[in-house]
């Protein structure tokens, strides 16, 4: 059994093993861990590609470094892991600004609000007419995501993108129960 005197300062706390895990990494490969930290409940691989611009080899490298695990057609990061990513995207973000003019976190968040609120209207003719079923599937892989987007689009005054959601999402609430329990 190893004591705290065997184990090496880099390896004392969580904290320090993930700030030495970061240090390894490339910055494009920094920047994309940080920006899939916008993902709620996992993302699967045109999510990713969609707010993050991250191609399949560079997902693959994350993987590789065990930076993501995968989960059928679905990725994700270890809570820890995406706490972390998380203050490196809140600290990249306020140093690294888009084309657009926005920092790296907003326009990350905002490609993230577009796409899922995007999927979420997508969904209104399946969810209303023959593939109702297939609509609740797709919208409970996505349903934190679909949270975390429609929140986004609140604290930034974009209501215009969530009126073509509202009849969707009060249906996939219907549906699935989630209007009763508040």
């Amino acid at each position: 059994v190893a004591t705290t005197h065997d184990t090496p300062e880099r390896h004392r706390s969580m904290a320090v093993v993930l700030d030495q895990t970061w240090q390894l990494l490339h910055s494009p490969e920094q920047r994309l861990l940080a920006q899939l930290s916008v993902f709620a409940g996992g993302f699967s691989a045109p999510a990713a590609q969609a707010v993050t611009g991250a191609g399949p080899l560079a997902l693959a490298q994350l993987l590789d470094k065990a930076l993501l695990y995968r989960s059928e057609n679905r990725f994700d990061l270890h809570p820890l892991m995406h706490r972390f990513a998380q203050e490196q995207l809140a600290r990249l973000g306020a140093d690294t600004h888009e084309p657009s003019g926005l920092s790296l976190l907003a326009a990350t968040r905002a490609r993230h609000s577009v796409f899922f609120l995007t999927l979420l209207a997508e969904q209104r003719a399946a969810i209303f007419g023959h593939s109702p079923q297939q609509a609740q599937a797709t919208l409970a892989a996505e349903f934190a995501n679909i949270q975390a987007a429609w929140q986004w689009a609140t604290e930034v005054g974009a209501a215009e993108r969530l009126a073509p959601c509202l009849s969707v999402i009060m249906h996939y609430f219907e549906l699935t129960g989630l209007y009763e329990t508040g």
